[in-house]
């Protein structure tokens, strides 16, 4: 059978242009060069091998989104490398620390509409990738974090944020990390008792607000306390002592170090 296949497109001096597909004649993308983020310490030797392509790829897809501030980025790298990246769970059905459950609740609550608009309603665990999977990490922040976005919308001049921005205005990007990784282990529940609790511990003046709930009063406690560098260490340290005690290497990744 001949090749039907157009030649190789060369530029007005006959030489080759790099990087075209002969099959479609369309430029085909060029792979960036890695962000230079690398995996926690405790999670090197999950993504080491053919697995380190999967960690660059998910640490471009984050650089390249304008939406993530620093903090947020940090969080969801964090986030992403506790929970195994893209191997699924033996015996379970979480992805990347998500569970059908839980995205089946953010679908009915319309907080992955990004998502559903690319894949339907009927997804699984299994059908995400990595794009996806950030989307759903906004879509949980969008949920817990409804409440202190939306008092800072109606106070703020100058521009309207997303729930899973509020990491972002925490103030230090360690106990922004710190915080969405209890409230993503653990739930808005336990994780905003651990989080309240460090709070209190850490200055017994700050008022978190009534109620279990992370809300704006616990945005502002945590503002207060990352302001100065011995109440935030304090932060990070009891809330690692409140973390489950058979994820040590987890919860001493969160404590304070002095290297950042």
């Amino acid at each position: 059978m001949p090749d039907t296949r157009t030649p190789a497109r060369t530029d007005a001096t006959g030489r080759i242009i790099r990087d075209w597909d002969t099959q479609n004649e369309t430029p085909l993308p060029k792979r960036k060069p890695t962000t230079g983020m690398e995996p926690p310490p405790y999670r090197r030797d999950v993504f080491k091998g053919e697995r380190r392509t999967e960690w660059d790829d998910w640490s471009r897809i984050l650089q390249l989104d304008k939406t993530l501030s620093g903090a947020e980025k940090k969080a969801f790298h964090d986030i992403f490398a506790a929970e195994g990246g893209m191997k699924k769970a033996p015996g379970g059905s979480a992805v990347a620390g998500i569970l059908q459950t839980t995205l089946n609740d953010l679908i009915t609550r319309k907080r992955v509409e990004p998502l559903v608009g690319r894949k339907g309603e009927e997804i699984k665990t299994d059908d995400l990738d990595l794009q996806d999977v950030k989307d759903v990490y906004k879509g949980f922040f969008n949920q817990h974090f409804e409440g202190p976005a939306k008092t800072y919308n109606l106070k703020s001049q100058k521009r309207a944020i997303e729930g899973y921005q509020i990491l972002g205005l925490i103030g230090d990007p360690r106990i922004a990390s710190s915080v969405a990784d209890m409230l993503f282990r653990e739930g808005s529940g336990k994780g905003s008792e651990i989080i309240q609790n460090s709070i209190r511990l850490s200055d017994p003046e700050q008022d978190t607000g009534k109620g279990g709930a992370f809300r704006s009063m616990t945005l502002k406690a945590l503002q207060e306390i990352a302001k100065d560098p011995r109440k935030a260490r304090s932060f990070l340290e009891f809330s690692a002592n409140a973390r489950r005690r058979e994820e040590k290497a987890r919860n001493d990744y969160f404590r304070f170090r002095d290297e950042e």
